[in-house]
């Protein structure tokens, strides 16, 4: 790191989702390749009568989605077939996707028919429902949405969310529980101490690189569904957290990114970076004449991502809509809208460089959680 770099926090939990719309896992380690985390949203219900993807942004229909909790029953590894995912059904029952009965137990506890695909479709579609909240685009509506082709994503293959956005919006709403959990975030970040406010903000178009070489690109902000404001596990059904987004924060919290180098990371002792104790640069990335970066300057989206994933990977091109308050991104590239566990880390002891990559010490001498460094250079 170069005398340029500031220290901007740490990575507080990293966060997949094995079924879409069901509750996923923590991980302590993660192959990170051009689709994001392997194995996030590599299964999905599929209502039979509808043709369409089954989502908890319905809720409507599919209330109960977070009574389910799906996680692999191995780690999942780069260019490897994915394991069977395991579900807890609501009342404790266990299904595996490799079961034959997998489809009777979940349907039995949503009373509808649903069946569990692991390849999506080629035009993927989901409903959508939208409150009566001021902001949103749509007021107590239904709407039939799309996603990316041959996905199970909403816009984008990674989601990321800091500690301080939420905490500037449990101001505004004090009696709310902002938890992360019901963002449904891949990557919780926790800055340090002395910032605040909407950092993903600042971030947008600009890279963090990850240890020592993983690289993910910050596109623009993600806006919020009904689905942050259901009940799960001990977070009470609370309208008001979305309401509180919509008025303070255009409906936006927390960000969509991709990938631009993909890597392994895995827990270590030593704490060296890319594997366990991960540290995160943001360089802030030169600009050109191409249309992508002329597009990078214009509105609170316009952040950029050509989400083709049919060879799994994710290339610049494909353009946000400007979403000033109340609008949404275009049809095929809406808000991923994920979720994860907010954890609270001590800062203590001094900074401390390991394979040039700072780090927070503890007060032990250990090397703490990750730093993310801001880097500023010129074109």
């Amino acid at each position: 790191m170069n005398s340029s770099e500031q220290a901007a926090g740490r990575v507080a939990s990293l966060w997949r989702y094995p079924v879409k719309s069901m509750l996923g896992e923590e991980l302590d380690a993660s192959d990170l390749t051009e689709r994001g985390f392997v194995g996030d949203r590599s299964y999905a219900l599929l209502d039979p009568s509808t043709g369409m993807v089954v989502s908890a942004k319905n809720p409507r229909k599919w209330a109960r989605m977070f009574e389910f909790r799906a996680e692999y029953v191995t780690s999942p590894r780069t260019g490897q077939p994915l394991p069977p995912v395991r579900i807890t059904c609501p009342d404790g029952a266990i299904a595996t996707s490799d079961r034959g009965d997998v489809d009777s137990l979940v349907s039995k506890h949503l009373d509808r028919s649903v069946h569990l695909m692991v390849s999506a479709p080629e035009a993927p579609r989901y409903e959508e429902y939208w409150p009566d909240i001021e902001g949103l685009a749509h007021r107590e509506k239904v709407t039939d949405e799309t996603m990316p082709s041959r996905t199970f994503f909403d816009a984008a293959v990674l989601h990321l969310l800091t500690t301080t956005t939420l905490d500037r919006l449990q101001q505004f709403y004090p009696g709310g529980r902002f938890d992360a959990r019901r963002f449904r975030p891949n990557l919780v970040v926790e800055p340090i101490q002395g910032i605040d406010g909407f950092l993903e903000d600042d971030w947008t178009g600009q890279i963090l690189t990850i240890g020592d070489g993983v690289r993910i690109r910050v596109r623009g902000p993600c806006q919020r569904c009904v689905m942050t404001t259901l009940p799960q596990g001990d977070l009470p059904r609370d309208p008001e957290i979305l309401r509180t987004a919509a008025k303070r924060h255009q409906v936006n919290v927390g960000a969509y990114a991709s990938v631009c180098l993909g890597g392994p990371w895995r827990p270590n002792s030593s704490g060296r970076p890319g594997v366990r104790r991960v540290a995160l640069n943001a360089r802030t990335i030169p600009r050109t004449s191409s249309s992508q970066d002329r597009l990078m300057s214009r509105g609170n989206w316009s952040k950029g991502l050509e989400m083709d994933l049919r060879g799994a990977s994710a290339r610049d091109g494909e353009t946000f809509k400007n979403a000033s308050r109340g609008t949404r991104p275009s049809a095929n590239f809406r808000s991923s809208r994920s979720h994860g566990e907010r954890r609270d880390y001590g800062s203590g002891g001094r900074g401390r460089r390991v394979c040039g990559c700072r780090f927070l010490g503890g007060g032990d001498g250990s090397l703490g959680r990750p730093v993310i460094g801001l880097v500023s250079r010129a074109a």
